[in-house]
């Protein structure tokens, strides 16, 4: 009978409100500890992509400058890089500068004449 009475004292004990309330406050300490978590796990998440584009990135560009510094390891790419860069000619060599054509007027625009003209047309 004695150990009947002992495990009702110890359901009561483990049943009182200040058990619980202790035990309701933890496990609030514990969902707000893995919420922590799982918002440091998408924070890396994110930041991992990024820096996995951002290395790509890096990679890219660093295949286009060895093959730029390969391109002016010789003497002909050193020269062109020379010529684009300060538009130079060698001795006996003339520099020919090709200019775009300038854009014709746009047909939305209103050319004002003056009264004159009016009978200049008339005679031509």
């Amino acid at each position: 009978m004695r150990e009947f009475q002992d495990k009702r004292k110890r359901r009561k004990a483990l049943y009182s409100p200040l058990v619980l309330v202790i035990l309701f406050v933890s496990l609030v300490i514990m969902i707000k500890a893995a919420w922590g978590a799982y918002l440091k796990y998408s924070e890396s998440e994110e930041k991992l992509a990024l820096s996995s584009l951002e290395r790509d990135k890096l990679g890219n560009r660093r295949e286009r400058l060895s093959a730029q510094i390969s391109r002016l390891e010789t003497d002909r790419g050193i020269e062109e890089e020379i010529r684009n860069t300060f538009r130079v000619a060698k001795e006996g060599e003339r520099l020919i500068v090709i200019l775009d054509t300038p854009k014709e007027a746009d047909n939305n625009t209103v050319v004002k004449k003056h009264w004159w003209s009016f009978f200049v047309d008339i005679f031509e």
